[in-house]
């Protein structure tokens, strides 16, 4: 299930603002994702699993965690 408006958060290029672990930084909704069915909110790029924890070089890396996040 799709968030409700999150296509138009995608065409408008809104920012949304992810933490993890002290970590936060800001970067822009590329993609509406319909990841939901997998149990995931949101799908980060490897730029951002990158910067939230320079290990997690790959997605197999970063795995499934939890983060927070706000729309901007």
């Amino acid at each position: 299930m799709e968030t409700p408006g999150y296509g138009s958060l995608v065409r408008n290029k809104r920012a949304i603002q992810i933490s993890y672990k002290g970590t936060t930084i800001t970067t822009r909704i590329i993609d509406g994702g319909g990841f939901a069915k997998y149990g995931n909110a949101l799908d980060l790029t490897r730029a951002v699993h990158v910067k939230l924890d320079p290990n997690a070089t790959t997605a197999a890396k970063w795995g499934k965690r939890t983060v927070t996040y706000r729309l901007l």
